[in-house]
């Protein structure tokens, strides 16, 4: 019962602003997968809640012009990627289970992993070419 209010809770408190993009993308979206609920011991014997939140995220480009990979950063603080910091075959990849990104026509469909219950995630998602360069980003909030 807990696990599904604290999800409909999330479900609703997910989302994304835009701090800045380029043509390339054009929509960005994220939400909560699966959330986990669970009673620990903080130092001092007190109960205390740990909850980790499996991360979602669709985009959409423009276009898909010299498109090699696509870089997911993810940070705890704007301009960090202390939490993830992935690149990913443009045609689609399988990380691990929990890692993955599946391309659906200029769409794609990111699994983050699951993360500890903190206030924001800085994301930073950057198409890149061949050689490395940077064509388009979009920087916004994971919730």
């Amino acid at each position: 019962m807990k696990e599904s209010i604290l999800y409909i809770c999330m479900l609703f408190v997910s989302s994304t602003f835009c701090f800045g993009q380029t043509s390339q993308i054009s929509f960005v979206e994220s939400f909560p997968g699966q959330v986990t609920a669970d009673t620990t011991l903080d130092a001092n014997g007190n109960p205390e809640v740990f909850v980790t939140v499996e991360k979602w995220m669709n985009c959409e480009r423009t276009d898909t012009i010299q498109i090699n990979n696509i870089r997911v950063q993810l940070g705890s603080e704007q301009g960090q990627s202390d939490l993830l910091n992935q690149s990913f075959a443009f045609g689609g990849e399988v990380i691990s289970q929990t890692l993955y990104m599946q391309r659906m026509g200029l769409g794609c469909r990111f699994r983050l992993g699951s993360f500890t219950n903190r206030d924001l995630a800085y994301m930073r998602i950057e198409t890149r070419n061949a050689s490395g360069a940077v064509l388009g980003y979009w920087e916004g909030i994971l919730n």
